[in-house]
Order: structure tokens, then sequence, then C-alpha cells
């Protein structure tokens, strides 16, 4: 018995230190988003399934376009076609973990450095 309530303990803390965000619905993702640090760009999910990411390098407006779709059992989004416009890399299949926090929905970069594109519009 003791046993038992040693190892539910040990469970309770382990899960608790998981950070758990809410399941953001579709109806949520759509709208403007914009990079939550000093970086160029905007991404804009349309609720047709398309999405169309931007941006300004100098006075030339880069952009590129795609379809997403939603995998509700991981809670992420996957963006087809897609570029970060910047970097040397082949355009292809950018799957971003979504996240909910404040009411504000946020398409996740990278979770180390907290980066990410948070909903404007």
């Amino acid at each position: 018995m003791k046993a038992r309530s040693t190892l539910f303990v040990i469970l309770l803390v382990l899960t608790s230190c998981v950070r758990q965000y809410d399941k953001v619905p579709r109806e949520r993702i759509i709208g403007r988003y914009v990079w939550n640090e000093d970086q160029a760009g905007a991404l804009d999910v349309n609720d047709d399934g398309t999405y169309r990411y931007w941006m300004y390098e100098d006075t030339a407006k880069l952009e590129n376009f795609g379809t997403w779709e939603l995998d509700s059992v991981s809670n992420a989004v996957a963006f087809d076609n897609f570029s970060f416009l910047t970097d040397d890399l082949p355009r292809g299949v950018w799957v971003s973990e979504l996240r909910s926090q404040n009411n504000e929905v946020q398409l996740m970069y990278a979770d180390d450095s907290n980066t990410y594109l948070k909903k404007v519009e």
C-alpha cells in the first residue's frame, strides 16, 4: 500500500510539471498572426484552409501561400508548402504546436526560446 501511495505522489508531481495548454478549436485559429519578438513577417490563416505568410525585406514584399490543417489530437497545425522566406531551406511542411495563454492563441516556432506567432486579429 505504501508503494502505491508513493507511486501516486510521484505521478502527481510529474504530471504537474508538464505544461498544459487548452485545446484550440478551429474557429479560434482563423486570423492574423505576428511574431512575439522583433521579427518581420505576418501569417494570415484563412477559414477556407489556406494561409499567406508575408514580410518585407528592404522594399520588396516576400510571400508564400499554401494550405493548413488542424490536428486536434496533438493540438497542432500543419502548414503545407511553407517557407520562412529568408532562410535557404526549401518549402515544406511546418508543424506548429498550438498554445492558448491568457486568451491569446499562439503558433509555436521554438519552445526553448519561447518564440511564436501570436494572434492579433
